[in-house]
């Protein structure tokens, strides 16, 4: 009779997680049809100037036969996820007769293309944000799946060439692996969280910060390793995996730091510290960039998550979750709100976090509702209020 009840225990397991995996895979196609609608939008003009200034780069390397523009206000793979797309246009164009010669092409032919990369960035980033949200709480997939798929702001960058929303899917990544090293004391996952903050770096510089969070998990795995060889394994993957993806720029480093500092002055020279009314161009300082992040996901599902944040004390992953996340959102929220002038999208990154903790937070207000206890019911009762 135990075994009887096990085996019908595992079966209705078993039948769950098939239909939450049905369910989230409805989600994810969705949430890429609402992010591959719409590709053209505004075309031929190019309103986003990021759009503009790697395209016009790109164009001129590949009309000059120059595989390396030395357009190093970007990193290497904003520029090279432009080059295949416009080499992709390019060849479509040519099979179908559009295109005669290559200095046929222009930038409203092929950045659709572009921002087919974007788009498929923002929808495995649902993905990913699901993932872990199942590590924290089995239930909670499902809930931060349909807050991930349908963000505002998310889903307006993905329908951009850009590096934002392929920077959002790998610093993702890195966070996931990052408290997956902690909860499996596995160096190898974290060295992949490192690899993954590496990529980010390469899509944008201020991904850069992926790597804290992987040093400090790196710091508190159980391991014979001592703790210098602990930090050591990452910093030296990051790095590597950097050089690799960016070795043009290796090899031409004054153009290199002559374009990150234009960058670095250009953004925070006149930065406000974060301080409200301070800056002409940043008035609202960190005020500004929490509003957007909380707008992102929608204000009922920011609320959720703040009280998700709350009840992941109750998991331990939640709270590896937590450590690992404010570490990277924390510093990330300081950098651009001490910039010149604010953006939106420069909170991409940190919105992720808070749809994790809104679908733990959804996940438990439905169980309380399930269970006869009258003490979770109250809890809940006095959150919606």
């Amino acid at each position: 009779m135990p075994d009887q009840l096990e085996l019908n225990l595992v079966t209705a397991e078993d039948r769950r997680s098939r239909w939450r995996g049905i369910i989230v895979a409805a989600i994810f196609l969705a949430g890429l049809a609402l992010r591959v609608w719409g590709l053209k939008w505004a075309l031929p003009a190019v309103i986003h100037h990021d759009e503009r200034n790697v395209a016009l780069s790109v164009l001129k390397g590949l009309f000059s036969g120059n595989l390396c523009p030395q357009f190093y206000y970007y990193p290497s793979l904003s520029v090279l996820s432009h080059y295949l797309a416009a080499s992709a246009a390019y060849i479509v164009g040519n099979a179908s007769g559009l295109f005669a010669k290559l200095t046929d092409l222009r930038v409203q032919d092929y950045l659709p293309y572009a921002r087919l990369i974007s788009a498929l960035s923002g929808a495995l980033t649902v993905l990913v944000v699901t993932k872990t949200a199942m590590a924290i709480r089995k239930d909670a997939a499902i809930p931060a799946a349909v807050v991930s798929a349908f963000g505002s702001l998310s889903t307006l960058h993905s329908h951009y060439a850009t590096p934002d929303a392929s920077l959002v899917l790998f610093i993702q990544l890195a966070l996931l692996f990052a408290m997956l090293s902690i909860e499996r004391e596995s160096m190898r996952l974290n060295a992949w969280a490192a690899a993954f903050s590496a990529v980010a770096a390469s899509f944008k510089y201020t991904g850069v910060l992926a790597i804290i969070p992987v040093l400090i998990a790196a710091c508190t795995i159980k391991s014979s390793l001592r703790r210098r060889t602990r930090l050591a394994i990452p910093a030296v993957v990051a790095t590597v995996v950097f050089a690799a993806l960016n070795i043009g720029a290796i090899f031409d480093l004054p153009t290199l730091f002559d374009h990150l500092r234009f960058e670095a002055l250009h953004y925070f020279k006149a930065g406000n510290l974060g301080i409200i009314n301070t800056a002409s161009e940043n008035p609202g300082g960190i005020v500004f960039h929490l509003r957007a992040m909380l707008g992102d996901i929608g204000y009922i599902a920011a609320g959720f998550a703040l009280f998700g944040i709350i009840v992941s004390f109750t998991f331990r992953s939640g709270r590896r979750y937590l450590a690992v996340a404010m570490t990277f959102a924390i510093p990330h929220l300081i950098l651009f709100s001490s910039a010149r002038a604010a953006f939106p999208r420069n909170i991409l990154p940190v919105t992720p976090i808070l749809t994790v903790f809104a679908g733990v937070a959804i996940a438990w207000f439905v169980a309380s509702f399930k269970t006869t206890s009258v003490r979770p019911k109250v809890a809940v009762l006095t959150m919606a209020f």
